[in-house]
């Protein structure tokens, strides 16, 4: 184990000693501070299939579109199921951790590829790392973005800006919570096509920001919207 992997383990460690009054801990991170646990966690489980909890929920989003790529995400994200997770990434993805905490933690990298997810995948997702569930969610921001391509000419590139929420669930009454933005920047995949020949998207870039300024909202209560349609 690292040495995030050993302070995670003291800290369960310790929640489990609470009294049993004590309301459930929820430490607050960013996903690539959450992913950063697991970079080192446990050696020799990269290769082949991972076991998982539960079965995956059948019929993953075609990745036909990049709002359906952020969604079988989603989904094998919450299934804790890393195979189709990985599915959605570009072989040469680039993800990039949210720049404080590379400031605050000198250790982390700027950035990390594919390779390093899957190791993280397989990490988190084991049967004998202690996460009770995951949950995700994602809230769009803005419109779709198209960027220039590598070179002359199809695929477009599309950028997505998304708020997200994400909670995983450990024993002892913790929980971790990131709440925060990110900007992915889909492709099409060069690899892979789909059953009829359609394009398939894949995330190529994937930054860890601040929030989005979210749309405007105004407060209000149910019968007030409900007057609205009298």
């Amino acid at each position: 184990m690292n040495r995030i992997a050993v302070a995670l383990l003291v800290l369960l460690v310790g929640l489990s000693l609470c009294c049993a009054e004590a309301s459930a801990a929820v430490e607050e991170a960013s996903w690539g501070c959450l992913k950063a646990l697991y970079r080192g966690a446990r050696e020799g489980v990269c290769g082949g299939r991972v076991p998982r909890r539960d079965e995956p929920v059948d019929g993953y989003p075609l990745r036909d579109s990049p709002g359906n790529a952020l969604e079988k995400l989603r989904q094998a994200y919450e299934a804790m199921d890393a195979d189709a997770y990985l599915d959605c990434l570009a072989e040469d993805l680039v993800f990039y951790l949210h720049p404080d905490d590379v400031g605050a933690e000198p250790w982390l990298p700027d950035c990390w590829g594919k390779a390093e997810e899957r190791t993280i995948a397989h990490h988190m997702f084991a049967d004998s790392v202690s996460i009770e569930s995951v949950g995700l969610s994602f809230v769009h921001c803005g419109e779709e973005l198209r960027a220039a391509a590598p070179r002359p000419g199809p695929p477009v590139r599309v950028v997505y800006h998304e708020n997200y929420d994400l909670w995983l669930h450990l024993p002892s009454e913790l929980s971790f919570w990131a709440h925060q933005g990110s900007s992915f920047l889909f492709q099409v995949d060069p690899d892979e096509s789909g059953p009829g020949g359609e394009d398939l998207w894949e995330i190529v870039e994937w930054y860890d920001v601040d929030l989005f300024q979210p749309q405007p909202v105004e407060p209000a209560s149910w019968s007030r919207i409900k007057r609205l349609f009298r």
